[in-house]
């Protein structure tokens, strides 16, 4: 198992029950994981060209903190102070 995928089952077995708990989680200076909804809806199998309904789904949605971005576009990311955390 590698590295990555211990440390990604990590915070997932970290986040999860929250989010179960309380439909959202925040993470100061990461993002925000929240329980969205998709409406039922109509689609088409690609093979049989049939039509079929999908019923309404849960899933997790992220939107990524402003530091967070910032530090992906390659700009400065202000180092925050303790006295400013709280």
């Amino acid at each position: 198992m590698s590295t990555s995928s211990t440390a990604g089952a990590a915070i997932t077995a970290l986040i999860l029950p929250s989010l179960l708990k309380f439909g959202r989680v925040e993470i100061r200076g990461f993002g925000v994981f929240w329980l969205g909804t998709r409406p039922r809806r109509q689609v088409r199998n690609p093979a049989t060209k049939a039509l079929m309904w999908l019923p309404e789904s849960v899933e997790v949605r992220f939107r990524a903190a402003k530091r967070l971005k910032n530090a992906a576009r390659g700009l400065p990311v202000p180092v925050q102070c303790e006295s400013e955390a709280r």
